[in-house]
C-alpha cells in the first residue's frame, strides 16, 4: 500500500515552513512520497491577495527542486474553480483504492476542521497530520480539538514533531509590499521568481520592489539577481567534454539545441546565459549505457519506475541533473530544472524550461517531426502555442504508435490544452 502525504494549499508563496513541515511528515509516517497541491481558487482566502495558479505552481516547483519525494500535483489547478479537500479526496481514493493518504495540516486548520466542507469526509479518506505551528495554542488545547474531532467525526489525527516556525506567507507578501526582504524565508529560487515577476507589488507601483535592486550607492553594476547567473561556467570547456562523449549525430543536434535555446531567449527575455547552459546539456547523460543508467539512478536516490527499468533511456533527463551537477559543477536550479523537463514538459512550465523543450524539437538537424517548418516559425511569434502544438503532436504520436505515454507528459498537455481552452 503506498503512503501519500498531501500538502494542500495556496501557496502564496511557499515557504520553508512548508517545507519543513512535509519533510517532518514524510520521516515520521515513513511516506513514499509528498504531493504539494496548490488550489486553483482558495475557497477561503481573499482572492485580491492571492496571484494565479501559474505562478504559485511554478513557486512551489522551484522550492521542491530534486528533492525525489516531493512532487507537485496540479489535480485542484486542472479542476478549476473553488475546490474543497473532501471532493479531492474523494476523486483521489476511487483512482487508487490501495493508497493511504495523510493530510498535512498546521494547528490553525485543525481548529478551523469543523467548518470545511464535509469535514467527515476527510477524516474517512485520510489520516489528519498535525504540526504545531500556532504559538498562541497549547499542547492541552490541541489534544483536546484532536479528541473532539475524533469523536464528532471518527479523525484519525496524529502528531509530528516539528519545531515552531513564525512564518507566514501574508507576512512574506507584506514584507514584499513594504520592499523588505525575503531571504531565508522563501528558498532562494521562490525569492528569484518574485523578483523577476514583480509578484505581490505595492498597488500603482511599477518598479521592481526595493529588495529587488542593489541598495549599494555607487555601484553601477547590475544587482546579483539581475546578473548573468551562469557567468562562471565555461561552456567552451563543456563542449569539447561533450565531443568526447557524444556521437557526430548527438553532438550536432546539443548545438542546435543550444543555439535554439539562446536564440529564443533572446526573442522573449529569458537569461541567454542560462539557456544556452541548458540546451547544452540537456542530454549529457545520453552516452550512459543502461547498466550505467540504473546504477546512476540507484546511486543518486531516483526512483526507477517499471518502464523505465525495461527502457532506461527514459531516464536520461533525470540522471542529466545529476551529470550537470557532479560532472560540470552546475548549481543553477532553473538550468538543472529546465534540462530535468526537456522530454516530457511539465504542467506551468517557467520560460526557460519552455524554451528548452522547444529548442529540443525544432533545432536545424531535427527532420521527422511533422509540420517543423510552420513550428520554427511559430516558435518566434507564440512560445505557448508552439509549445502546445508540440505536446499535442507527441500525445497523437505516441497514442499512435501504441507507445506508453509518460505520466507527465499527459499531466502536461492536459493542463495546457485546459488553459487554451479558457483562453
Amino acid at each position: 500500500m503506498k503512503r501519500i502525504g498531501i500538502m494542500g494549499g495556496t501557496f502564496n508563496p511557499i515557504h520553508y515552513g512548508h517545507l519543513l513541515m512535509a519533510e517532518r511528515a514524510y520521516e515520521q509516517m515513513n511516506l513514499d512520497i509528498v504531493w504539494f497541491m496548490p488550489n486553483h481558487v482558495p475557497a477561503y482566502k481573499k482572492l485580491d491577495e492571492t496571484v494565479g495558479p501559474e505562478d504559485r505552481i511554478a513557486m512551489v516547483q522551484a522550492a521542491i527542486g530534486q528533492n525525489p519525494h516531493f512532487a507537485v500535483n496540479t489535480m485542484e489547478v486542472r479542476r478549476g474553480g473553488s475546490t474543497y479537500t473532501a471532493d479531492t479526496l474523494e476523486i483521489l481514493k476511487r483512482q487508487m483504492p490501495d493508497a493511504e493518504f495523510f493530510f498535512i495540516m498546521g494547528t490553525d486548520s485543525l481548529f478551523q476542521f469543523g467548518q470545511w466542507k464535509e469535514p467527515e469526509k476527510i477524516a474517512r479518506y485520510a489520516t489528519l497530520l498535525i504540526a504545531a505551528r500556532d504559538t498562541k495554542v497549547t499542547p492541552e488545547q490541541i489534544m483536546e480539538q484532536s479528541y473532539r474531532l475524533y469523536h464528532q467525526y471518527g479523525a484519525t489525527i496524529l502528531h509530528l514533531h516539528y519545531p515552531m516556525m513564525v512564518l507566514s506567507s501574508s507576512d512574506i507578501r507584506e514584507r514584499v509590499r513594504e520592499g523588505m526582504s525575503i531571504r531565508y524565508m522563501v528558498p532562494p529560487g521562490v525569492e528569484t521568481y518574485i523578483c523577476d515577476h514583480q509578484l505581490y507589488k505595492a498597488a500603482g507601483k511599477d518598479e521592481p520592489p526595493s529588495y529587488c535592486t542593489d541598495q549599494t550607492a555607487g555601484k553601477d553594476e547590475p544587482p546579483a539577481h539581475c546578473a548573468d547567473r551562469t557567468a562562471g561556467y565555461d561552456t567552451q570547456k563543456y563542449r569539447i567534454q561533450l565531443e568526447s562523449m557524444l556521437s557526430g549525430a548527438r553532438m550536432e543536434h546539443t548545438l542546435g539545441v543550444e543555439y535554439t535555446a539562446a536564440a529564443l531567449a533572446m526573442r522573449y527575455g529569458a537569461d541567454l546565459g542560462q539557456a544556452s547552459l541548458a540546451g547544452l546539456l540537456h542530454d549529457c547523460a545520453k552516452p550512459l549505457s543502461a547498466e550505467e543508467k540504473l546504477s546512476l539512478a540507484e546511486r543518486s536516490g531516483i526512483p526507477v519506475s517499471s518502464a523505465e527499468r525495461q527502457n532506461p533511456e527514459l531516464l536520461h533527463a533525470k540522471l542529466g541533473v545529476e551529470l550537470a551537477k557532479a560532472r560540470f559543477g552546475v548549481e543553477d536550479d532553473a538550468v538543472l530544472q529546465a534540462i530535468r523537463w526537456h522530454t516530457t514538459g511539465r504542467p506551468a512550465m517557467t520560460l526557460l524550461d519552455k524554451i528548452v523543450y522547444i529548442a529540443d524539437y525544432i533545432e536545424p538537424s531535427r527532420t521527422k517531426a511533422d509540420r517543423l517548418p510552420q513550428l520554427r516559425a511559430l516558435a518566434f511569434r507564440d512560445l505557448d502555442e508552439c509549445l502546445f502544438l508540440i505536446l499535442e503532436q507527441t500525445v497523437q504520436y505516441l497514442e499512435s504508435t501504441d507507445q506508453v505515454i509518460d505520466p507527465i507528459t499527459g499531466e502536461t498537455y492536459e493542463y495546457y490544452r485546459d488553459r487554451r481552452m479558457k483562453d
